[in-house]
């Protein structure tokens, strides 16, 4: 297996011969897109295209059998779209207990 590692000749032949070997594509892509999902920055100013690619994450994840809770999903949502005239609402929703 070394030897066929130490012959590629690209980052990502090497990457193409481990997952052929190894598999490890699947745990890579949820590692990315929970990477992704973590660390969202706010698109260009705009909430619109900011939640697009947040619902474009989120329905990666799913696909590959990752769950994003409502919790989670809502607490990124008001991190995305933090604006100061919300954080009375933010702070009351923290402080709410949760209902099941």
């Amino acid at each position: 297996m070394e030897a066929a590692i130490i012959s590629c000749k690209t980052a990502k032949d090497m990457c193409d011969k481990l997952d052929a070997n190894y598999g490890a594509s699947t745990r890579r892509s949820k590692v990315v897109l929970d990477t992704e999902f973590s660390s969202l920055p706010v698109i260009n100013n705009s909430g619109t295209a900011t939640l697009a690619k947040l619902q474009n994450i989120v329905g990666h994840m799913n696909d590959a059998g990752m769950q994003v809770s409502d919790v989670s999903m809502l607490r990124k949502i008001f991190n995305v779209l933090y604006v100061p005239k919300f954080v009375p609402f933010i702070s009351t929703w923290d402080a709410s207990p949760e209902v099941e």
